[in-house]
């Protein structure tokens, strides 16, 4: 019992440790930056929510109970087509108790997560996911389903994923062409800014995503599908930023990212089930 209490909590840190090192480098790039001050506390408060999800929110047992998660989360992106505010014919948020999340941001992590434990469900969930996202048009969210599905075809060697990573790639291009916003200052940008004027602080942001994505991919006590779908799917995220202006995850100002980690953080390690459903063909 104690040995499993300590894996527990060594776990947990793990997992908080992906969260809290780039989420707090952001943070002090937002206040040296001069961003407003509530950027800065909209950001902490959204690291101790994402905080407490990957420390004590569990995945549901049984394939049932994850496709259930996954169909909610498949209609919680789609909300923004219907729902939410739409600027130049794109509707990629959600307004949220007085918050503006961007969505795809929000649930595609734990919905890559969900595929990677779900093999057989898992192109339904990809291709669910890639329609919508293509739809609101976000270069971003294809983007990121593309590196999950190349994530899970590496590590599954899955045909089926791998076409979808294929499919997402020129999803990603036709999105660009009809996606694109101003760049927003401490949202986007912020990387080839930043590199003009402080290459050291550049850096320092762009080690703390690094760090993040290989705490993900190698660190977490998760099955190798899990762990490389949700580390593909931020990576994701972050190369979308880096080509072109959507907002950077984690270190950036936004909420949406960093509650995204959180929950696609929750243990997955407590369940026979849920094993043995990472092992089924």
């Amino acid at each position: 019992m104690i040995g499993a209490d300590q894996s527990w909590l060594r776990g947990r840190i793990v997992a908080v440790l992906a969260i809290i090192i780039p989420g707090f480098t952001g943070i002090v790039y937002l206040t040296l930056a001069g961003a407003p001050t509530r950027f800065a506390l909209i950001n902490l408060g959204a690291i101790t929510a994402a905080t407490l999800c990957a420390s004590f929110l569990k995945m549901p047992n049984g394939s049932s109970a994850q496709r259930l998660l996954a169909l909610g989360l498949l209609v919680a992106l789609a909300l923004p087509l219907v729902a939410g505010p739409s600027i130049d014919g794109v509707s990629r948020w959600l307004s949220v108790g007085g918050f503006t999340l961007h969505m795809g941001m929000v649930v595609i992590p734990l919905l890559s997560v969900l595929a990677a434990l779900d093999r057989k469900a898992a192109p339904l969930i990809l291709l669910a996911a890639l329609m919508v996202s293509f739809a609101q048009p976000d270069m971003a969210s294809c983007l990121a389903l593309a590196f999950a599905a190349f994530a899970l075809w590496l590590s599954q060697r899955d045909w089926t994923t791998g076409a979808i990573a294929a499919l997402a790639v020129f999803a990603s291009i036709g999105a660009s062409f009809s996606g694109a916003l101003p760049p927003q200052p401490f949202v986007e940008g912020i990387l080839s800014d930043l590199l003009q004027s402080n290459a050291v602080a550049a850096g320092g942001l762009a080690v703390s995503l690094l760090a993040s994505l290989l705490i993900m991919l190698t660190a977490l006590p998760s099955p190798k599908a899990s762990r490389y779908a949700l580390a593909g799917a931020m990576a994701g995220f972050v190369t979308a930023a880096i080509i072109g202006d959507y907002p950077y995850p984690l270190i950036g100002y936004g909420a949406a990212s960093i509650l995204g980690l959180g929950l696609a953080l929750i243990r997955q390690t407590d369940g026979r089930s849920l094993r043995a459903s990472t092992l089924k063909p």
